[in-house]
């Protein structure tokens, strides 16, 4: 049994990837948006690329990741963690993942029981 962490997720959502995931999953599954799909993807990236933010009377500009305190900030990082779940973590430990929620929509850690002798790669390494 081992644990597999997540730190500093916000600013770690690869936000070109994740939107162009959420785009995907929503086509192949034929789910109606309302919306066509490079008018939300083109909204997303709006929406996250570049926000700028006040911090101790000086003016940032976000360079990676969703901005905290976004609202689209859970909801992304769940869509990433969801993608490293069904593309990355199920073929890698075999055996089912066990998640550990903090709350409906986040999940920073992951707990797992594999077999004795597998060996598992580092997943996502992004500094």
């Amino acid at each position: 049994m081992y644990s597999l962490n997540v730190t500093s997720l916000f600013t770690n959502v690869p936000l070109l990837e994740t939107s162009e995931f959420l785009c995907e999953y929503i086509a192949e599954n034929h789910l109606e948006t309302g919306i066509p799909l490079p008018t939300l993807k083109e909204h997303l990236l709006r929406c996250t690329f570049g926000v700028q933010f006040l911090f101790n009377g000086r003016i940032y500009q976000q360079t990676n990741g969703v901005a905290m305190g976004s609202p689209l900030g859970p909801r992304l990082a769940d869509i990433f963690m969801g993608k490293l779940e069904s593309t990355i973590l199920q073929p890698t430990i075999l055996l089912r993942v066990h998640l550990l929620k903090w709350s409906e929509i986040y999940r920073p850690d992951y707990e797992a029981a594999i077999k004795e002798d597998t060996r598992t790669p580092p997943l996502v390494e992004t500094r």
